[in-house]
């Protein structure tokens, strides 16, 4: 072995033994966490040198955008070298197949079939949950219609049987079975039994390994995640449910260093001095018209029916003329006029079914009436919206003048595309779009140097990788956070390089109030009380979410700090404050200055630190550490460097540990850092024709793009030494 880290490293033959097979070949960029769910299912095996399944399943609850595809790849990678005959079946939704086929491809050079265009199956087959539709279908937009009815739609009879295709049965039984977006299956309708149907197809399977991902396992309760895991557990002996690997990365700790979210409500009109908004509600404060037309929405009637319950004068349609009012006043004017020919398809409201829609009985004269005086001069919304892109335009520095808009509703898209479209470069993605055409207008977007800007109904909120944009806008809201976690997932992820922001186009009248601060807060609070169980990740979404999630990082840290040292916790509190706020005085000599009592005198940054210094002792009656995170969480004194050392902190722990597991570096005489010993082990390992691998794997001054194309897989390499 050559150079310092020589004595740190086993006999060079067994060197490499242990190291998974996708670190070398892959063409992505090292990050030690991915291969978490590859530790929760595979075992190194002593005896026979390799890895084996550990006979665990696998559910994938990492933050959307951190980048579970890859992930999974690393397993396949591995499998298919100990197994090259091995099969597995990837069921995801039909728009995500032939990203899942590109992806295995272009990273790990595995070939996989896309049954959506191919209509065949094949060693690893790649299936779109719409599948199991019985219902025809002659474009995508069908397609993720019957995906959406398989998921909520029951069997007409409870104990309807439901059958494979005999072309699915042929294939069966497979090695492996991978669930994207598993939560599909979260509402035990008609796709679950499906999947459980497969699952039991013969006894074979059962025992086979399941991988579950979704960054979202929640929307509504504890049961959506419940009826995920009861099929990923279902070949468990009973009273071992939990027996199931659970990875739950968060972006932040995806990036290694503290780039969270920055998420606020947009203020329309703007307070200024005198103006009489300055305690204004936040959000978009609707003119008079528009204050009219909200108030008709929330209008009662009386029914002479001997209940005194007053009742919303446009019966069951008024929870939907309001969400729709939410969205856009023209939306619901359309709907109005035009309310015969309406369908779900439409609109792409997906929160509803058909029948909901009846209008046959519906009596709209009243508010057809205030809707006639509204027109788009006066939509209050689209002008807020327009200020929101110029401030953020003009403000941005790195000339990514480049927006993406969501709304639930196709009416709302088409609306904001022609009057945005008028000032910039403006691409549209629907349910009605073609796969085809959504890969264009994507790449289009991307290129596209002048200021431009990407609507996109919630059709486009899961599987598309929309990184090298940094702002995003819901100018409507989805029903669950799960959702708003998916819609922001599409620029915070890996591979962001700059700082991703996301704005909420709210009204502070209305539906809105509801939606927001009821609904999705209540649904938050049970994803975050599961999260505190560690059966999925925290969803970063509301505006305080972001603040709320550095708080628990930073008294993380807190008691982290306190817990490492063998002192008092009075003791060691004392000593992170003096660390962070304080530096010792110095005098002309270089000598520590000290006061009268010999102590060595401070000058602090930071009044209320020095304040509450002077505080703890042994009176002391607050809680410490809550005050500490009370302290390091008020303004911008700390200005991010705590969490940024933080993460990197974890980061190097990670890489640490990933050396001592696969590369047999020992760390215990060596002074060199993970990262020096990571490169240093991997230039050995490929030997000195190739130094395009690790080195730069973990280096911020080349990207992925360069990296590819410098690429050289390990193929070559073992080729060549097999041959020697």
């Amino acid at each position: 072995m050559k150079g310092s880290y020589m004595m740190y490293l086993h006999n060079d033959k067994e060197l490499y033994k242990k190291i998974p097979k996708a670190l070398f070949n892959s063409k992505a960029l090292f990050n030690p966490y991915q291969y978490l769910p590859f530790n929760k299912m595979m075992s190194w095996d002593n005896e026979n040198e390799r890895y084996i399944e550990n006979g665990k399943n696998v559910l994938v609850t990492d933050e959307v955008g951190v980048g579970k595809t890859f992930e999974i790849g690393i397993i396949l990678r591995e499998l298919l070298h100990l197994n090259p005959e091995l099969t597995a079946l990837i069921l995801c939704p039909v728009k995500l197949c032939e990203n899942w086929k590109k992806e295995l491809y272009d990273n790990f050079y595995i070939g996989a079939i896309n049954y959506y265009k191919e209509k065949t199956f094949g060693q690893i087959t790649i299936v779109p949950y719409s599948y199991f539709s019985s219902a025809s279908s002659k474009s995508l937009s069908e397609d993720i219609k019957n995906e959406y009815e398989l998921r909520n739609g029951g069997c007409e009879r409870e104990q309807e049987t439901l059958y494979l295709t005999e072309e699915l049965s042929s294939i069966l039984p497979y090695d492996i079975l991978i669930l994207d977006e598993a939560h599909y299956i979260r509402n035990k309708g008609k796709l679950w039994r499906y999947v459980d149907r497969l699952i039991e197809e013969s006894e074979e399977n059962e025992s086979k390994t399941k991988i579950f991902m979704t960054g979202t396992p929640v929307f509504n309760n504890e049961e959506d995640y419940n009826n995920i895991t009861e099929l990923l557990t279902k070949d468990l002996p009973k009273g071992n449910i939990q027996e199931f690997g659970i990875t739950k990365t968060l972006q932040s700790e995806a990036n290694c260093y503290d780039k969270l979210l920055e998420i606020e409500v947009w203020n329309y009109p703007k307070a200024t001095t005198g103006s009489g908004l300055e305690n204004k509600q936040s959000g978009v404060t609707p003119n008079n018209i528009e204050k009219d037309i909200i108030d008709e929405l929330y209008a009662t009637k009386d029914e002479d029916d001997g209940n005194t319950r007053e009742k919303s004068k446009y019966g069951r349609l008024t929870g939907f003329l309001k969400r729709i009012a939410s969205s856009s006043i023209y939306s619901l004017k359309k709907f109005i006029e035009n309310r015969y020919e309406f369908s779900t398809e439409i609109l792409e409201y997906h929160e509803s079914t058909e029948k909901d829609f009846d209008t046959e009985d519906f009596e709209a004269d009243d508010l057809k009436d205030i809707l006639k005086d509204w027109q788009p001069n006066d939509d209050t919304k689209l002008q807020a919206l327009r200020e929101l892109i110029k401030s953020e335009f003009d403000n941005n520095s790195n000339e990514n003048k480049k927006a993406i808009i969501f709304s639930c509703f196709i009416t709302t898209c088409e609306y904001l595309e022609e009057h945005l479209g008028t000032d910039y470069h403006v691409y549209l993605i629907t349910g009605r779009t073609s796969a085809e055409q959504v890969e264009n207008m994507k790449a289009m977007f991307e290129k596209d140097e002048k200021p431009s800007i990407l609507i996109c109904s919630d059709a486009a909120k899961e599987g598309h990788n929309l990184q090298f944009c940094q702002l995003l806008i819901h100018y409507d809201l989805p029903y669950t956070p799960a959702a708003i976690g998916q819609r922001n997932g599409r620029i915070y992820r890996r591979g962001q390089e700059g700082i991703p922001k996301a704005f909420y186009m709210l009204f502070n009248q209305g539906y809105d109030l509801r939606l927001f601060g009821e609904i999705i807060l209540g649904k938050c609070q049970v994803i975050k009380n599961m999260e505190e169980e560690g059966k999925l990740s925290w969803i970063n979404i509301l505006p305080n979410d972001a603040r709320d999630y550095v708080n628990a990082c930073i008294e993380q840290y807190i008691e982290e700090r306190l817990n490492e040292s063998n002192k008092e916790k009075i003791i060691a509190a004392k000593e992170l404050l003096e660390k962070k706020f304080s530096e010792i005085r110095i005098n002309d000599e270089g000598k520590k200055i000290r006061d009268e009592n010999g102590n060595v005198s401070k000058d602090w940054n930071y009044k209320r630190a020095e304040e509450l210094y002077n505080q703890i002792n042994e009176n002391f009656t607050g809680n410490i550490t809550e005050a500490l995170t009370n302290l390091f969480t008020d303004g911008n004194e700390i200005n991010g460097n705590t969490l940024q050392d933080y993460y990197k902190q974890k980061y190097d722990d990670e890489l640490k540990k990933f050396c001592e597991d696969y590369l047999e570096a020992d760390f215990r005489e060596s002074s060199e850092s993970a990262k020096y010993i990571f490169k240093e082990c991997c230039r050995e390992i490929l030997g000195g024709k190739y130094t395009k691998f690790c080195h730069d794997m973990i280096d911020s001054d080349i990207t992925i793009g360069e990296y590819k194309e410098q690429f050289e897989p390990l193929k070559e390499w073992e080729q060549n030494e097999n041959g020697k």
